[in-house]
């Protein structure tokens, strides 16, 4: 019998403290762009998700981002911005 001869491993090289460390860091500020803070609201917040049965916060937040521009317009929104109150009522029709 031929005799085996042992081969090595060659994989993926092993990242340094320093690389993961960096790449949390980056991934840590993507994510803090991206951050909402409702503060005292967030009881109100929690209590909207569960009534319309939401599963998330983007859920939420996309439910009141539709529900403010399917709106008319206000009286103050109106008299500030009256072109793009028209252009809005426009489009909803």
């Amino acid at each position: 019998m031929a005799e085996r001869v042992p081969t090595t491993y060659v994989g993926r090289k092993r990242k340094t403290v320093y690389e993961t460390a960096s790449k949390k860091r980056r991934l840590d500020n993507q994510r803090a762009k991206t951050r909402v803070n409702v503060g005292v609201a967030f009881q109100r917040w929690r209590r909207l998700m569960e009534e319309q049965g939401l599963k998330n916060d983007a859920m939420v937040a996309e439910f009141l981002l539709d529900r403010e521009t399917s709106m008319s317009c206000s009286f103050k929104y109106h008299t500030t911005h009256p072109k793009l109150c028209m252009i809005n009522v426009c489009r909803a029709s």
